[in-house]
């Protein structure tokens, strides 16, 4: 069952504005890829429990993010968390606008059944 929603989550695109309903971890918001994408061994050191639970919105209040990075990290994974650390301080400020979710499978980037199988 993980697999099939890891599939989903790959076919669609953030485009974070208050970042209420945008996953920090698993999304793809940042230049259309995702954290674990970025970050690959990083995520090995964040429960999957907040992994799943964690917004953009909550995340870079008070740079919360960090907090969910448990473990002795390993030299892959302190470089990666520098490489994210950057791409989230040049990222624009969260906005009033709602976050907008872009299905990557059709040309006008609205979901269909058809376009699901």
């Amino acid at each position: 069952m993980a697999a099939k929603k890891y599939q989903i989550l790959v076919a669609i695109i953030c485009e974070v504005g208050s970042g209420q309903n945008v996953s920090l971890w698993s999304d793809r918001w940042i230049d259309g890829h995702s954290t674990s994408q970025i970050a690959p061994d990083l995520v090995q050191f964040i429960e999957p429990s907040k992994a799943l639970q964690k917004t953009v919105a909550v995340a870079l209040t008070v740079r919360n993010w960090i907090r969910d990075i448990s473990g002795t990290l390993t030299i892959p994974s302190i470089g990666q968390f520098y490489e994210l650390w950057v791409c989230i301080q040049v990222l624009p400020p969260l906005s009033e606008e709602q976050d907008k979710f872009t299905w990557r499978l059709t040309a006008n980037g609205k979901y269909t059944a058809k376009s699901a199988y």
